[in-house]
Order: C-alpha cells, then sequence, then structure tokens
C-alpha cells in the first residue's frame, strides 16, 4: 500500500567551507539540501540542531576545510545527536592518488569536488573550478591502466569577495563593498564610478586568470578534457566567461554541489551500496 513518508535518509553530507556550510541528506532516490549559509556558532547550532532531528540510524560524513568551524560541530553533534560521525579523508579515505605534497594539505574541498566531477563521468579528464573564497583551478585524471584517479594538483588566486576585501583593507580611499557585479550584459572595461570599477575590474580579473589557467591545463589534460564550476560564486564568474569568450566557455557547466556528491560517492562506494542514485538537479548541471 503506497504511503507519503519521505524517503529515509541513508547519509547527509556536510561541507564546511571558509564563508559558508552546506549540507545535504541523500536517500536512495533524491537529495535534499538544507543550508545555514553560516560557519559561525549560530549556524553550526542551527545545523546540528538539524542534523540530530534526521534518522538516528544514517550516519554524518563532514568535509572541512575550517578546523575550529569542525570542532565546534563535532561538540554540537555529540550533545545533540547519536548518529555516526564521519570525517572525510580521515574515516573515509578517497580512492584516489593526491600528486601534491603534503597530501594531507590539499583541502577536503578540492578533493571531494574532484570525486564528484569523476562521479559525472569518470573516464575523461576533468578540471573544476571552484568560485569560492579562494578561487581554484584543479586538474583530475581518470583511472587508466588499472592505477586510480590522479588529483594532479592546480592553482589558486583569491576570489572575487576576498580580493575586494583586499583592495579595502589595504588601500586609504577604496570603500568596502559585497560582490554584486553587474549582469553580464551591462560588463564595461570603463569604470565609471569607483564601485564600478573595482567590482567589474575583480569579475573580469578573475574570468582572465581562469582563461588563462583553463589553456594551461588543458593543453596537459587532452583534448577531451571537461569543466566544471562550481562555488558560490559560479553563476557570475560563467557569466562574465560567456560574455568576454563566449568559444573559450563552450562546454563549461555549473555544478552547484559538486563536493557533496563527491562526499556522497566516496560513502556509496566504501558501503558498496547496490543501486543508481539519482541525484536531483541542484546537484546536476546548470547552464
Amino acid at each position: 500500500m503506497p504511503t507519503n513518508r519521505p524517503p529515509q535518509p541513508v547519509v547527509t553530507t556536510v561541507s564546511i567551507g571558509n564563508t559558508s556550510t552546506t549540507a545535504i541528506t541523500w536517500s536512495h532516490l533524491e537529495a535534499r539540501e538544507f543550508c545555514p549559509k553560516l560557519a559561525d556558532f549560530a549556524g553550526l547550532n542551527s545545523l546540528a540542531n538539524r542534523l540530530a532531528a534526521e534518522n538516528k540510524a544514517a550516519p554524518i560524513l563532514i568535509a572541512s576545510v575550517v578546523p575550529s568551524s569542525n570542532a565546534i560541530l563535532l561538540k554540537l553533534l555529540k550533545k545533540k545527536s547519536r548518529r555516526p560521525i564521519l570525517i572525510f579523508r580521515e574515516d573515509l579515505a578517497p580512492k584516489m592518488e593526491i600528486i601534491p605534497e603534503p597530501a594531507e594539505k590539499i583541502g577536503a574541498d578540492r578533493i571531494a569536488s574532484a570525486l564528484g566531477a569523476l562521479t559525472i563521468n569518470p573516464a575523461t579528464p576533468w578540471i573544476v573550478v571552484d568560485a569560492g573564497t579562494a578561487l581554484t583551478c584543479n586538474a583530475i585524471q581518470p583511472a587508466r591502466r588499472g592505477k586510480p584517479p590522479c588529483f594532479e594538483g592546480g592553482l589558486i588566486i583569491p576570489g572575487a569577495a576576498l580580493s575586494l576585501k583586499a583592495l579595502a583593507a589595504n588601500t586609504a580611499q577604496l570603500p568596502e563593498l559585497n560582490l554584486a557585479p553587474a549582469a553580464a550584459a551591462n560588463l564595461n572595461f570603463i569604470g565609471r564610478c569607483t564601485a564600478e570599477a573595482m567590482r567589474n575590474g575583480v569579475m573580469l580579473a578573475q574570468a582572465g586568470a581562469i582563461l588563462a589557467m583553463l589553456k594551461g591545463q588543458r593543453a596537459l589534460l587532452g583534448p577531451r578534457t571537461r569543466v566544471a564550476i562550481t562555488g558560490g560564486g559560479a553563476e557570475a564568474l560563467l557569466a562574465v566567461l560567456k560574455a568576454i569568450a563566449p568559444a573559450a566557455s563552450k562546454g563549461l557547466r555549473i555544478y552547484p554541489l559538486l563536493a557533496h556528491l563527491g562526499l556522497f560517492s566516496a560513502w556509496r562506494s566504501a558501503e558498496k551500496l547496490i543501486g543508481r542514485i539519482s541525484p536531483s538537479s541542484r546537484i546536476g548541471p546548470m547552464k
């Protein structure tokens, strides 16, 4: 007899970043997002309450690039929840060779996103652009000749919001601005006010840097290389890329929660789950 009860969660993936914290509850049928969007105590306490209210048997898999926030969340969860807790790369190691040294210093978010890209297509090389607090461009090789997939490394520069903060913090007259870049159609190469000059200048610098990184990494990875863009600044970055370099932007796709897909893939592989998961549209590509 059919019921209207929601699918039972099998795992919740949590990604703690420098700017925001996100969580996805996965079932065998769907992926459901809830997101406090804060990496402070209030946001983490709200997240802990939500996690405690979920299915108490479903484990929680955490990937964090902020040790202090990770410690706070773990302390809160131990008080509020009896759910099993796993730490990505400590309790659950990715099945991937990591070339940069020391490997343990490579951000968990970068490795999780690399796994996410390989989950989408495990047979092609990938470049993962993460437009977050930092803007990273990472190269990934698929499994070959019996060897596991490989995180080759990448490049890191300040993200757009961080660049604006740096301009304000290190100059006498430039103002503090939030990241609200003009629409790509109105992108102006000659700023008519300070705010326009700063915002458009930063976004053009981000886009120009990524174009150079993509060109260089594609030359090394080969013509079959696919590109995934993720992170909070992904849509703004892709809009500028399409405006200034439409040919080079063909084939670029946004995967908003790529790291979560990688975390879920790592957990599913470890648990040897049977059955095909159909992630929601929030996990898949967005044009």
